[in-house]
């Protein structure tokens, strides 16, 4: 837009001296003049506002959900005296998982001291997307002059799969039909030990493990979480040998039908442990999942293909009490052995909430 007013503007202005000049009229000798001050000081101010003005992003890290709108933030801080009417913004947006990356312009303006600018975008895939600023451009008052500066300011987005919520109900081995509200989906596990732990409470806690004196010291609900308890414990483990080499289409419904089957165990208030294969695939590595954010948690770790997350180790399977479920990369659901169901890449969302698992 800028090199179009200029290259609009210098026609004009030797239009104006040719027709000062042929007609020798002072007027226009001085509009001309005039004109030429003008476009000098416009070049001038395009260098002092560009060095003046500066543009990063808001937080180094922001979460998004797979297809729905992310609004990003980018602070400006204009240390001059004069207002920005007019900047551009070049960003480059990577994922990680294919390298493939794509450009995006925002335009803003900014007043004097700190102020922000928001653009929204929707991320094609689950994963981790790279966000660059690759370099500013600031125009002067007349968008005749413009000016370039690289900035060095990066940002990731994590990408989670959205809420899907699962029609899943998983009956005692031998067994089909009757109420599900009266089954008891998962082992109860053990009683009375030592105490191993005392935390906030938990939907589907029992409610002698209370810790009453803790309780009324904080206001919230504490129990007391036992040793040899393995109430509500299920394992499952994620089978993604074959994940790499597939489409980020295909990895996108694996993730969304991981995310359901996780939230709807933690809706009968259960305690996850998430096993997956290390880096070098010499064991697996396991991590326990017991509200929302250890949900997210999980993903992130995979999404970086850490091979043991903090506060992880090794599993030993003889050791492993509760229930046992896998989920493998091409969308196979199991417990045990037994398979509960196969789902389809072409109705995967249909499938989760129309179908009852037993």
């Amino acid at each position: 837009t800028s090199q179009m007013k200029k290259f609009a503007f210098l026609p004009l202005l030797f239009l104006l001296y040719y027709i000062a000049s042929m007609y020798e009229s002072p007027a226009l000798m001085a509009v001309f003049l005039s004109q030429i001050f003008l476009a000098a000081a416009m070049w001038i101010l395009s260098f002092y506002l560009k060095d003046h003005l500066s543009v990063s992003f808001s937080d180094p890290l922001a979460p998004a959900v797979w297809r729905e709108p992310l609004t990003l933030k980018l602070d400006m801080e204009n240390k001059s005296r004069l207002p920005v009417s007019s900047f551009a913004v070049c960003l480059t947006i990577r994922f990680e998982d294919t390298g493939k990356e794509n450009r995006r312009t925002v335009p803003g303006n900014c007043t004097c001291g700190k102020d922000f600018c928001v653009f929204e975008d929707r991320m094609k895939h689950c994963g981790i997307y790279q966000v660059h600023i690759k370099w500013l451009k600031v125009c002067d008052y007349l968008s005749l002059f413009s000016r370039k500066k690289t900035i060095e300011s990066r940002m990731e987005i994590i990408v989670f799969p959205p809420k899907t919520d699962m029609k899943m109900v998983f009956y005692p081995s031998g067994r089909s039909g009757g109420d599900p509200q009266q089954i008891k989906p998962f082992s109860e596990g053990n009683n009375h030990e030592e105490i191993r732990q005392i935390r906030e409470y938990r939907p589907g806690d029992p409610p002698h493990h209370i810790h009453w004196n803790q309780t009324a010291r904080t206001g919230s609900l504490w129990v007391k979480e036992y040793e040899g308890e393995t109430r509500g414990q299920v394992w499952l483990y994620l089978e993604m040998e074959g994940l790499p080499e597939k489409s980020s289409d295909e990895k996108d419904l694996f993730y969304l039908l991981l995310y359901a089957v996780l939230r709807e165990l933690l809706k009968e208030g259960r305690t996850i442990q998430v096993c997956w294969a290390g880096r070098e695939k010499t064991g697996s590595y396991w991590k326990e999942v017991c509200s929302e954010t250890e949900c997210r948690d999980i993903f992130l770790l995979l999404y970086r293909r850490q091979g043991i997350p903090e506060g992880s180790g090794s599993v030993d399977r003889k050791t492993e009490t509760g229930d046992i479920m896998r989920l493998t990369d091409d969308l196979a659901l199991y417990r045990g052995n037994r398979l509960l169901r196969q789902f389809s890449k072409e109705n995967l969302i249909q499938e989760l909430t129309g179908h009852t698992l037993g």
